[in-house]
């Protein structure tokens, strides 16, 4: 980690506050500070909190298009949808599957795409199903009022436990 001399400045300023606001934290605080102040970046990276690396936009592009072409397939309220959105396989989808959730659960967005019990973990990959519906998506001349035979396409290549065939 390659911190220059300001950001060095306004973590041990950040450190100092929290140490004031938070005595409890003053034995973390005094170890990171030494670790700024003496150079220790190594150790410094070692001891702070776990960020994720940030998920590629066009992952996150994805996703959302794949959430809102399942509100397309969801004819409206109290009415049964064409294909439900199952999720990500957890193992090979990992970036997709933890957005999702994300999006799903944390904002509380695409509604109808949610489930009680908020496992969106499919086990089996199905990116490459919800790839050939976006396709046909993609393809439409209306996205947003689908004919009969784009919903049956659509439905034909969904990941098995979507689609209500």
């Amino acid at each position: 980690m390659d911190l220059t001399k300001v950001e060095k400045l306004l973590l041990a300023n950040q450190y100092e506050i929290l140490k004031q606001l938070d005595p409890s934290h003053e034995k973390d605080c005094d170890l990171l500070l030494k670790c700024l102040y003496d150079g220790y970046e190594f150790d410094f990276e070692q001891l702070l909190p776990h960020f994720s690396d940030p998920i590629a936009p066009g992952v996150q592009t994805e996703v959302r298009e794949i959430l809102q072409m399942f509100r397309m397939l969801h004819p409206g309220y109290g009415a049964e949808p064409a294909a439900v959105f199952v999720g990500f396989d957890g193992n090979e989808e990992t970036e997709h599957y933890a957005y999702a959730t994300f999006l799903l659960e944390d904002r509380g967005l695409w509604r109808e795409s949610r489930r009680d019990d908020s496992d969106y973990n499919t086990h089996t990959p199905v990116l490459d199903d919800y790839r050939a519906m976006l396709a046909i998506w993609n393809a439409v001349t209306d996205k947003f009022r689908l004919t009969q035979d784009e919903i049956r396409r659509m439905v034909e290549v969904a990941p098995i436990g979507s689609a209500k065939r």
